[in-house]
């Protein structure tokens, strides 16, 4: 037999572990769009035609042949094919 307020306290862990529960799949979904966004700007960004000076990883000169490359790459849109 269950002393008193026992059945309460039962039901307030079940009811706080449901809870926790749902607040961790909110923040898996919520974490999974976050990193989804975050792709969708960074390929965004690689295909603006900006013209890159410096290497946004390690910020260092990227030479003209390496844009020319680039930009004739036959799996880019407008770049012509060798």
């Amino acid at each position: 037999m269950n002393r008193p307020g026992q059945d309460g306290l039962i039901i307030s862990t079940f009811l706080l572990h449901e809870e926790r529960e749902g607040l961790g799949e909110t923040i898996r979904k919520k974490r999974s769009r976050a990193r989804q966004i975050k792709e969708a700007i960074a390929l965004r960004l690689h295909f603006t035609g900006i013209d890159v000076k410096l290497c946004p990883n390690c910020e260092t000169d990227v030479e003209q042949a390496a844009i020319q490359m680039e930009l004739n790459c036959p799996g880019k849109s407008g770049g012509s094919k060798p």
